[in-house]
């Protein structure tokens, strides 16, 4: 039987969520499939989980190889795989739904696009996210559509895809050989290769954050460095300047904490990110305050001094801080956000007594309930009048997907504020 999607899985020790996993891929209405567990020396009973699967199951392999992490893993799959299309699946998550993948190749092999991407949502805990990760994006497009990449410019999220497998090994395709932050490359190369993506509108990946995910040590940081570095680089030689864009909000945003708390005085991470510190395009970072110094803002946090034992293990637990720079005194602020970022702005703007604020709203308000304030739903814009409308995200690909939609509900953009790099307290 010829396989029509081939299903490439790094495994180490997630005996856990293993059987969820394969579980999920069984249940798949699509047969033709191949599924390519690539073991990488688990020591947590993983391997027995997967062999007694492949004795009931002859469409999964099972290759071992020593340990390389999820790049090298995947890598060996790929040489592997037999099928029209390939999907890199991680052994801890699973398909939304038992048509998805069928759902999916159908919708590749009708539109005869290299990438097919689905709807994809996040499972923390157990509480599956309610909106999937394209938002407003799959809703202005038809299935089949082609989306121009350099319109979308994206880099996470590689396991919402699949990809034409000829086309992986005629490109060269393959993961950097890193453990952590090996996914944003290999994206960002394939999306550029095949120049445009369809997005199917059906329910297909689901991401489990579970705690290891979160988990982080020196030998991530320097992963996590060496990948923006290698983005960053990428993006500035391509002219693509949403993702320029894109990872110095990573850099600066969602991984100050993680960068500094992996430090541990290495010189190693320093030199990384002094690398980094060259290389980005200052004339594309859209927000100039951030800029004045030219420096990423874990680099200035380092020039300054304070990245001391005890700052740094300090700085797991974020603090952010209000862009009071950009708000006239005595302003009446609009709040978008009540997360943890938004409730560190709020005690803020208490505590300043020189700023009013007349609003917070948050897509998920009838799920929050505040004895101090109440916030309330997106509608509610338009009943108040406010000077500033602040978004209090910290992720931004969320923060500028809530932008781009606030602007669509007409907010004026000299009104919106969504700041980057000079929050960090």
């Amino acid at each position: 039987m010829k396989s029509k999607v081939s299903i490439v899985i790094p495994v180490y020790n997630k005996s856990v969520y293993i059987r969820n996993c394969m579980q999920s891929i069984q249940e798949q209405s699509l047969k033709e499939l191949e599924i390519i567990c690539v073991d990488d020396e688990s020591t947590d009973g993983s391997t027995e989980i997967l062999e007694e699967f492949g004795r009931a199951d002859p469409r999964i392999r099972l290759i071992r190889q020593k340990n390389q992490g999820p790049g090298a893993a995947r890598n060996r799959g790929l040489e592997a795989a037999a099928g029209e299309y390939v999907h890199f699946m991680d052994a801890d998550d699973y398909y939304m739904s038992k048509t998805s993948l069928e759902h999916l190749y159908q919708a590749a092999v009708k539109a005869s696009v290299q990438i097919m991407g689905g709807l994809f949502y996040h499972d923390d805990e157990g509480n599956v996210s309610p909106q999937n990760i394209y938002g407003n994006l799959a809703d202005q497009v038809r299935e089949g559509e082609k989306i121009p990449y350099i319109h979308y410019q994206y880099d996470f999220y590689q396991y919402n895809f699949l990809f034409n497998r000829r086309f992986l090994n005629e490109n060269n395709l393959q993961f950097p050989l890193r453990r952590f932050y090996e996914d944003p490359p290999f994206m960002v190369r394939a999306m550029t290769l095949a120049k445009e993506f369809c997005i199917a509108k059906e329910p297909f990946y689901c991401y489990r954050w579970s705690h290891d995910k979160c988990i982080f040590t020196p030998a991530k940081a320097a992963d996590l460095l060496d990948g923006l570095i290698e983005n960053m680089k990428f993006s500035a030689e391509q002219e693509l300047k949403k993702l320029h864009w894109r990872t110095y909000c990573r850099i600066n945003e969602m991984y100050v904490s993680d960068i500094l708390c992996g430090m541990k005085n290495d010189v190693g991470i320093l030199q990384r990110l002094l690398n980094l510190n060259t290389v980005v395009r200052w004339d594309w970072i859209e927000e100039k305050e951030a800029v004045q110094s030219r420096l990423i803002k874990p680099l200035e946090i380092l020039m300054k001094g304070i990245c001391s034992e005890s700052l740094t293990s300090g700085l797991t637990n974020r603090t952010f801080l209000f862009p009071f720079q950009k708000v006239k005194t005595q302003s009446r602020i609009a709040l978008y956000g009540a997360g943890l970022v938004g409730k560190e702005y709020y005690d803020q703007l208490v505590c300043s007594g020189e700023y009013e604020l007349v609003l917070w709203i948050d897509k998920n308000a009838d799920h929050i309930y505040r004895e101090d304030y109440e916030v309330k739903g997106m509608p509610e814009l338009y009943s108040i009048q406010w000077d500033y409308l602040v978004i209090a995200l910290a992720d931004p690909d969320i923060a500028l997907e809530v932008y781009d939609v606030l602007l669509g509900m007409g907010v004026p953009k000299e009104k919106l504020i969504w700041s980057v790099a000079g929050n960090w307290r």
